[in-house]
């Protein structure tokens, strides 16, 4: 029966001592999922980042010539901006539109087509509102 125990006790030895050579070997390999996942989408934004800075230097590209749509340096285009608002003379802007005075007695006549002939809303008693809950 000695025997059994210190037999069961070193194959259970054995075999911890080999999982933790193997997770210990491999968990150098494994990585995790999150950190694979970021690691291809900064390459991905480095390759965007490269592209788009290799079409600038080549100079302006049409990306839509049917709409007109240039892709340019933008000290370029901020160049274009003020040539344009240059030669743009300011205005001013759309009038504001103030509506005519009722006259006075146009507003006692009564007639249905003035503001003031439009029945005034019924009034209410302080006791007929109902007070605001308390907070």
């Amino acid at each position: 029966m000695f025997w059994t125990v210190v037999w069961g006790y070193g194959m259970l030895l054995v075999f911890v001592v080999l999982v933790m050579l193997f997770i210990g070997r491999n968990a150098i390999t494994f990585q995790d999922a999150e950190a694979v996942r970021e690691l291809e989408r900064i390459k991905i934004r480095d390759e965007v980042a490269v592209s788009s800075k290799k079409a600038l230097e080549e100079g302006p590209n049409w990306l839509n010539k049917e709409k007109g749509v240039v892709h340019l340096p933008i000290d370029q285009a901020m160049a274009l901006t003020v040539e344009r608002l240059k030669i743009k003379k300011p205005r001013a802007a759309n009038p504001i539109e103030v509506p005519a005075a009722v006259p006075a007695a146009a507003a006692t006549s009564g007639d249905a087509t003035t503001p003031a002939a439009a029945p005034a809303p019924p009034a209410t008693s302080p006791a007929a509102v109902s007070p605001a809950p308390p907070k």
